[in-house]
Formats: structure tokens, C-alpha cells, sequence
């Protein structure tokens, strides 16, 4: 079974925004993260922990929809929009955050 790739392009939107929510409703919000001391542990494993719980979506989604349509396209950006969340979220946390605390 394939599916038409319009509705593919569809599935794999919705999967991304719901990537990008998932990883914000588990990560420390970007206010806690830039109060901490640059490189927090405790900051960096609840990033961590959202890291692990958007990659479990990113094969659900992303791996689903590449073996319903047959092409690699939908998990390249699945993981390429959880690489770049994760990315951010870990850029702030190693910035200084002088005048915030």
C-alpha cells in the first residue's frame, strides 16, 4: 500500500508540529534553561529525556509514513526537525546567561 504523496507531504506537517510539541511540553521550558548555570546537568538530562521521547515519535511517524509511502523523505525530516529543536535547546543551555538570574 502506498500513499499519494500530497497526503504524505500532510501526514509528515502534522508529525513535525507534533514533534516540536512533544519536545516543548517535555523539555525544561527555555526560561529555566537560561537561568541555569551554562552546561547544568540536570538541565541537560531532562533535555535528554525529551531527545529520547521525540526520537520514539520520530521512528513512529517518520518510519511510518517511509515504509506507507516507500520513499526516505518523511524520516530525513522527522530527524532533521528533532536535530534542530534538540540543537537550539542545547545552544541555549551552553550560552551565557549573564543579567538573566
Amino acid at each position: 500500500m502506498k500513499l499519494e504523496q500530497g497526503t504524505a507531504i500532510a501526514a509528515i506537517s502534522v508529525g513535525v508540529v507534533e514533534i516540536f510539541r512533544l519536545y516543548r511540553d517535555t523539555a525544561p521550558t527555555l526560561e529555566q534553561i537560561r537561568r541555569a548555570p551554562p552546561g547544568d546537568y540536570v538541565q541537560r538530562q531532562l533535555i535528554l529525556d525529551a531527545d529520547m521521547l521525540g526520537l520514539i515519535l520520530v521512528l513512529a511517524i517518520g518510519g511510518g509514513a517511509t515504509f506507507l509511502t516507500g520513499r526516505a523523505y518523511p524520516l530525513v525530516l522527522s530527524v532533521g526537525s528533532l536535530a534542530l529543536i534538540s540543537m537550539y535547546y542545547r545552544m541555549v543551555l551552553n550560552s551565557t546567561n549573564e543579567g538573566m538570574n
